[in-house]
This record gives C-alpha cells, structure tokens and sequence, in this order.
C-alpha cells in the first residue's frame, strides 16, 4: 500500500507538472530545497508565466524586479533552472550573483533538488552524476545527459564556459551600488565579458533577478536593450514606469503580498530602510517618486527673465572625450536677487578641444557672464591654464572633500524655498528670441532622482554654480550684518590685483550726498578711470536689484577717483553689492574700506 501511494503521487506529481507546467513545479518541488512552507501568491503566478513564455522564445531577454523577501531567487535561480532540464536536460546555465556565497547558495539548492530521490523518482532519465570519481562540486556540476550549470559573480571569471543561458541573479551590492567603480566594473562585464559567452551567438538568453538600486544598473542596461520587463513593487503604482499592465491590483497602496508583508510590518520596515532605500528596494523606483534630496514639488519655472540680475557661466569637465566618459555640462546662470535662473546649458561627450571650442562658444553667447567657475578636477586646470589669457573671469573651484551629494544637499534649502528656477520647456522666452528648452525635462530627471540617476554631471554643475553663488552671498550678508569688517579684509579678484594702494580716506563729504541709512563705503578699482568705464560702472550698480548703490561725486558733481585709479561706492547693502562686483568680474579688484565706513559726526556738518 505505501509504494503504491507513493507511486500514485508520483504519477500525480508528473501529469500536474506536465500539464501545469513551471507554476506547478515550484509548488511540489517547493519542499525540497525550503523547509519553510510556501507562502502563494499572485506575484509567484507572474513570475512563472513570464519564465516560461521567456523559455517558449517569445523573447530572448527577461527582467524581473521584486522586492526582497518575495521568494524570486528560489523561484528563478533554482526550481527554474531545475524545471528547464526536464525538457531540455542537455541546457546549459551560466549563473551569477554580486557575491559568491549568493551564487553557491542558489547553485548548491539546484543540484541538490535534481541529485534527490524526489527528482529521481519523477524524471530519472536526468540526474546528477555519483560514484567514487563523480565530482561534488557546486561551483560547476553537470546533469548525466551533458546538462551543466557554472556559477561566478558579477565582475568574474567565465573562461572556458558558454551556456545555453544566463541567470544573473542580484548582479549589484546593495552597500556598494552608490559606487560608481562598483557599477561600472559590473555593466563593463557585462558589456565585454558576458556577450561572447553563449552556446549559440545567434540567439542569446539572458535573464535578470534583482531590485532596483540605481538607475544605471543592470536593469537600466537591459530595458536599453529592449528586454521584457516583470516589475512588481510592493505597494501597487498606477504612474509606475515599469507598471505591469496585467497586474492585478487596482489601488495605489495596494500590498504585493500581503499574507507575508502586512501593512503593519511594512510599515516598519519602511521606516527601518529610509524613503530612499524604500523607493529602490520596495519600490522599484531607484529615487522615491517625489524624488531624492530635491523633490519634484519643489521644481519651479519660469518663462521670461526679469530685469536687474547678473549672469555666471559654470562648467563640469570630465577627463576622457570617449563615448563611455562622462558628459561635459555647461550651463548658464542668472541671478537676481536670491533667485536662481537656470538658462542654458550644453551637455554631451567631448574631446578637451572640444571642451573648449564649446565653452568660447557659451561666451560668445552670454558675454554679460563674467564669471566662469570650472571645477578644479578632470580637465577643469586644463582649461582654466588654456583660457586664462583668452577668456576673463575664469575662477577655479575647489569642491574639497565634500561629496557630490553632500554638495547638492548644502543647496537643497534654496530649491526648497523656490529660489531655483529652471526653464520652462515650452514656455520659455529667450533674449535672442528663442522659445522653449527641450532639454529641461532630462535636466529635472536627473536632479530629481539624484544620487541614483544615470549621470550627475548637469547636478555637478549646478551645485557648483548654487555653492559658490547662493551661499557665499548669504554668508557674505551675514558677516555685512553682524558688523564683521575683517571678512572682507582679503577680497577675491578675478584677475591678479596689483599692490593694494594706500588707504583714502573719505573726508568731509557733504551730508546731503548720503541718505540717513547705516551707508558703508567700498573703494573699487574699476579696469580703467575713463567716463565711458565709470558710466558701465554707473549702470551695473543701478541693475543691482535693492542695493541703492551710488558713486561718490564731489561737491561739483563729478565722481571722485583717487590718486590710484580707485573710486568709492556708497551702499547700505555691502555685503549684497561687494558680492556682486567681486564674483562677476565688472572691475579689477574690490578693495576693503579699511575703517572708512561713514558715520555721522555729532554736529550732523558731513560725513567722514
């Protein structure tokens, strides 16, 4: 009676598998390599249906993105590898995962499955080979019909070894995927290594297991090649970009498996992995929806600049003109006031003599943009030792140890605060007539996914401009307002500045030159004494928005010029107005008053 029943579920067991096919499969093989009981589901049910149309041919190239926990590995590394020998026992699998102990857990499950009395007893006619010389690695094992399956990590070695398919399963580190030697070390693999290693060149099989990290990770590269795409998160998206059309949930919110991950201990886990690790992990999104430091609610736009700002070029080199370096970003800013205009930029892959043609270009076209800060990394020195004779104002810029995300995070209170404004893309009105910036919708992707989008280089060039502009103008404000003098004691010039000449002192300058403000004085070396020069002078104060700045003029009228060529600007704004003259190059140099700060003498005669 025992061996009868025993056959009896035997023959069960095959004729549900026959007919059900994968789906059935993993659920009576499932005891055999998970003690722990099956959890069913639906995702489990999708999962399986894709596999098998991948297997059927309907496509050559698969990627599924579940979250962790949702039994996939099992399903896709092991049981799937298994199930395929039942058909096509001489299959040959070529597997990886990020780690070696990852890849010999799922390789060792699979032999062990098909080495069992279980598998034996269903589909004798594959099995693992035994004896006192069979082999009892796992690293690389073969079926008793030719069948194999070789395990290595993302970045190894495959020597030798071509398959009939490939697994990769969880191809990136989860701690390590904010590197970004991490990442390119796998996608180069993956670009140069792993191409050549099919049985049949003409028709490659790859399939892929993972959650989102980033968003130029492995499933990145596939979607770009056109694979098929299985995404399931964890609480169900309408907006998703990878949405399963067939999914069937119907509320955003909705829970992918809810008898594993309740709401409750979702909602925990939630918090334990932060919003961002949530969005990738969970969500599949590798910047949460509402996005990463910036959020998309806090992008603003305009449509036409208003008067009165001045302008700065900044630029993101990289090292290489290779079509595999880093894009170059150059972009044009506008500031009035503490907003932040966005205008252009000109972004793509270029030689270091390209870099250069394509930034005298950006001058050309904005030549009120005086100050040019290059990052002082990758060609930035180069650029600045090329131009410097050619081109005025070129500032060079440290960003020190900080990192890049550390770098935007220091701004992130000026987008938050509506102070960054990007152009609008259909909207947009341009001085010289142009209408519209295509290009912003990318720039905004990038900005708002950051630290996980695909490049960083228009947010390097941003932060850059937002670091050196936007903060040095409020610190310099402050220390205006807290009375701090000797801030301003070592002035930066855009050029090198000649000795700083003897101070002047301000003498007896008739009341009604100055209005009954807390007015300061900052002596000003323009790049020459001559009418046509202080006019420019003249105008650029006037645009300065709310700074009331003037120059000192005589009793006569005429504006006063030193003995060395310097004048005096009277402000109740110092801080506002040495900033601006200072960062955007509109004189030589930006001398300190040196104690000659006007105040109103007792007997109200003048000031001094």
């Amino acid at each position: 009676m025992i061996a009868q029943a025993h056959d009896l579920r035997v023959a069960v067991d095959r004729e549900r598998v026959l007919r059900g096919g994968l789906r059935a499969f993993v659920g009576r093989a499932w005891s055999q390599v998970e003690p722990a009981a099956m959890i069913p589901g639906r995702h489990i049910d999708a999962v399986c249906e894709h596999l098998e149309a991948w297997l059927r041919g309907d496509f050559d190239a698969l990627v599924i993105n579940e979250p962790p926990g949702c039994s996939k590995s099992l399903v896709v590394s092991t049981l799937f590898a298994a199930f395929v020998w039942i058909d096509r026992p001489t299959w040959r699998w070529i597997a990886a995962s990020y780690a070696l102990d990852v890849a010999m857990k799922d390789a060792r499950h699979h032999r062990e499955l098909v080495a069992g009395d279980w598998w034996a007893a269903r589909w004798p006619g594959v099995g693992i080979p035994h004896g006192a010389d069979a082999s009892t690695a796992v690293g690389y094992f073969q079926n008793t019909t030719g069948g194999s399956r070789y395990s290595t990590t993302t970045g190894g070695s495959v020597t030798g070894q071509h398959g009939d398919a490939h697994i990769i399963d969880d191809p990136h580190d989860p701690h390590g995927v904010a590197s970004t030697a991490e990442l390119d070390a796998t996608l180069t693999w993956w670009r140069e290594t792993m191409p050549t290693r099919f049985r049949d060149p003409k028709h490659p099989r790859r399939i892929l297991v993972m959650q989102r990290l980033h968003e130029r990770d492995l499933t990145a590269e596939m979607v770009r090649e056109g694979a098929t795409v299985l995404c399931l998160p964890m609480r169900y998206e309408r907006a998703h970009p990878h949405a399963y059309p067939r999914d069937w949930r119907t509320t955003d919110g909705e829970l992918l498996v809810p008898d594993r991950y309740p709401a409750d201990a979702l909602a925990r886990l939630e918090t334990r992995l932060g919003p961002r690790a949530t969005a990738a992990q969970l969500q599949q999104r590798p910047s949460p929806a509402g996005g990463g430091i910036i959020k998309e609610a806090w992008i603003r736009y305009w449509t036409e600049l208003p008067p009165g700002g001045t302008w700065g070029i900044s630029v993101d080199a990289a090292f290489k003109g290779k079509a595999s370096s880093d894009p170059v970003c150059i972009q044009a800013w506008y500031t009035v006031g503490a907003s932040h205009y966005l205008v252009d930029q000109d972004l793509g892959q270029c030689s270091f003599v390209e870099t250069i043609a394509h930034l005298l270009a950006f001058c050309t076209r904005y030549p009120d943009a005086l100050l040019k800060l290059v990052e002082d990394k990758a060609n930035g020195p180069a650029i600045i030792s090329t131009l410097e004779q050619q081109v005025s104002g070129l500032v060079a810029v440290n960003p020190g140890s900080d990192s890049k995300a550390a770098r935007l995070a220091a701004v992130e209170p000026l987008f938050a605060a509506g102070n960054v404004l990007f152009p609008d893309p259909e909207k947009a009105r341009y001085p010289d007539g142009r209408r519209g910036a295509p290009w912003v919708p990318a720039c905004v992707h990038e900005v708002i996914t950051f630290p996980a989008a695909a490049h960083d280089d228009q947010v390097d060039a941003m932060s850059q401009y937002l670091n050196h502009v936007g903060r040095s103008g409020l610190a310099l404000l402050e220390a205006a307002m807290a009375g701090m003098k000797s801030f301003f004691s070592a002035p930066v010039a855009l050029r090198p500045a000649a000795a700083r000449p003897a101070p002047v002192v301000v003498d007896e300058l008739p009341a009604e030159v100055l209005p009954s403000l807390d007015v300061r004085a900052i002596r000003v070396r323009p790049h020459a004494a001559d009418p046509p020069s202080l006019d420019a002078l003249e105008r650029t104060l006037r645009d300065l928005h709310g700074a009331d700045a003037v120059l000192l003029r005589d009793a006569a009228g005429a504006r006063v010029v030193d003995a060395d060529g310097c004048v005096t600007v009277l402000t109740p704004r110092e801080g506002w107005v040495r900033f601006a003259l200072e960062q955007q190059g509109y004189v030589r140099a930006v001398l300190p008053a040196q104690d000659q700060v006007p105040t109103r003498p007792a007997t109200g005669r003048g000031w001094r």
